[in-house]
Formats: C-alpha cells, sequence, structure tokens
C-alpha cells in the first residue's frame, strides 16, 4: 500500500487486517470491529507529510490472507504554514495478481518496456452506468486490453481493446452485454515498440456526485441528455482569490453549470437552475 502526499496537513496512513470470515469489518453481523484506527491496527505511518508505504508479503513473514482496510487519518494540531488543515494525497495498492488497484478518477503515471504489461484493477461500484478508460500516451504508442474474467488481459485474450495510435480511450456503456455493475474489471496496457510512459484514468457515470480536487483533472464520459454530478469542496478563501473550472472535451460539446451550497444541502445545478455557467455553442 503506497500513500504520496501531495500538499497539506500531514496524515496518518493506518492498515489493519479483515478476516474472510467476518461479513462485515466495522463490527456489524457480531464481528469484531478491525476498521483501523490508532490502537488497533496491524501497520501506523505515524504523522507524516512524506510519501510512505506498507508492505506485506510472505518474505517478511506478515502475510495473512483477507481484506487489508486501509485509512488515511488527518493529524491534530498540525497545518501546513498556510493555515490550511486539509490535505491532498493519492493512495494505491498492489497485489501480485493484479499490479495496481485503481482510485476511479484519479489518474496513476507508469512507464512500461518494449512489448511488456502493466496491469491494473479497477471495481465498477453499483448503480453505475458505464465504465471508461483513457490511457494518454506521455512516451511510445501504448495499448489498452480489457477483461471481467481474465486477470491479465492481453493482445490474444480479452474482451475490450484499443490499439490505435498514441492515446487510448475505451467505453463500456450499460447497453453492452459485458457490462457489469459492482464488478471488477482487469486492465492490460501493453508498451510499444520503443516501451511507453503514459498515464491511466478510470471513470464511471453513476447517480451519485464526484469529489473534485483542486489540480486534480478527472476523465469522464457524459451520455446525450444527461449530466455528470461533481462536487468541489473548499474553504472560505481570500477575496481576491480565483477558483477556476474548466472542461477539455475529446470530443461532443460539453457545458458546465456551476452552484454554490452551503455545504449543509446539495442541490443539482441544470441549465435552469445555476450560479454560474459556460455554454458554448
Amino acid at each position: 500500500v503506497t500513500l504520496k502526499h501531495k500538499k497539506g496537513n500531514a496524515v496518518e496512513l493506518l492498515v489493519n487486517l479483515c478476516p474472510w470470515e467476518f461479513k462485515y469489518c466495522d463490527g456489524r453481523a457480531g464481528d469484531e470491529d478491525v476498521m483501523p484506527s490508532a490502537d488497533r491496527n496491524i501497520f501506523s505511518s505515524g504523522c507524516t507529510a512524506s510519501d510512505v508505504s506498507a508492505t506485506f508479503d510472505r518474505h517478511s513473514g506478515n502475510e495473512t490472507a483477507g481484506r487489508y482496510v486501509t485509512a488515511v487519518a488527518a493529524c491534530p494540531g498540525t497545518q501546513d504554514p498556510s493555515g490550511d488543515r486539509s490535505a491532498t494525497f493519492s493512495i494505491s495498492a498492489r497485489t501480485e495478481a493484479v499490479s495496481t488497484t485503481l482510485q476511479l478518477g484519479h489518474g496513476y503515471s507508469e512507464t512500461v518496456g518494449i512489448n511488456e504489461y502493466s496491469y491494473y484493477a479497477a471495481r465498477v461500484p453499483p448503480n453505475s452506468g458505464s465504465f471508461a478508460v483513457a490511457v494518454t500516451s506521455i512516451v511510445g504508442d501504448p495499448d489498452v486490453y480489457i477483461s471481467r474474467t481474465i486477470r491479465e488481459p492481453t493482445v490474444q485474450n480479452h474482451t475490450w481493446a484499443s490499439s490505435v495510435y498514441g492515446s487510448d480511450k475505451i467505453y463500456i456503456m450499460e447497453g453492452d452485454p459485458n457490462f457489469c455493475a459492482d464488478c471488477d474489471y482487469y486492465i492490460g496496457v501493453k508498451g510499444g515498440a520503443e516501451g511507453s510512459s503514459f498515464k491511466i484514468l478510470v471513470q464511471v457515470r453513476s447517480e451519485q456526485e464526484s469529489l473534485l480536487s483542486f489540480g486534480e483533472p478527472q476523465f469522464d464520459h457524459a451520455d446525450a441528455g444527461f449530466a455528470n454530478l461533481y462536487v468541489l469542496p473548499f474553504e472560505k478563501k481570500p477575496v481576491d482569490e480565483t477558483i477556476e473550472v474548466s472542461v477539455a472535451p475529446f470530443f461532443g460539446d460539453p457545458d458546465i453549470f456551476i452552484l454554490l451550497s452551503n455545504g449543509e444541502s446539495f442541490v443539482t445545478p441544470s441549465v435552469k437552475s445555476f450560479d454560474y455557467a459556460t455554454v458554448q455553442h
């Protein structure tokens, strides 16, 4: 498990083990509460504003079958020089079976050798209407292969693929006979003839809003006539600070509608209800 601290408040990485026989990890159904905390963990990084990793493997003797529940806790009484008590970070997990577990809406940068593969997994939550994978080429010509049943999809074994020159995008829509919500998807990215460096991003469309972070782009797909919802939380800022929200379309003509909220209730912005909008035709 790797946590990369980007800015802001110090945080603590906590990991605890939830046995497979537990139906829930938080004490429901009569099982022991094993959610990670300061006094209930198998790993604690302590408060840090640096990158940190935790490894569990058979070589070190601390590998046990089960679910590794991970928490990132804000450290009380700490703040960055600006007085901001929030923190921005990314967290990823690797296993032997699939190299990297991707977080929806958060990009992950990688380099892969000549004709070699990097493998990923992403879980599509319930009630999702589509699943999209974008691989943006930085160097070389990476290709993308996806499966729900093959943990390491390849050129020969896959369900979905994109092998155009440069960047690749795959949309798996609800009407696809192989689409499944509340399921795992396995992704293989193959390096080109000279190897490849790229950024991979996965996203879904659902009825739930997505959380935006300052400076962290998200890749998404909006079906015709539907709106994707996002929330950008922020504390009170100086009046001379500008907040910019932008959309860079790959295709189509998306419009932005923004509605301010007091944080106590959430109202969906629309073409008839907004505080700010950019409409381009």
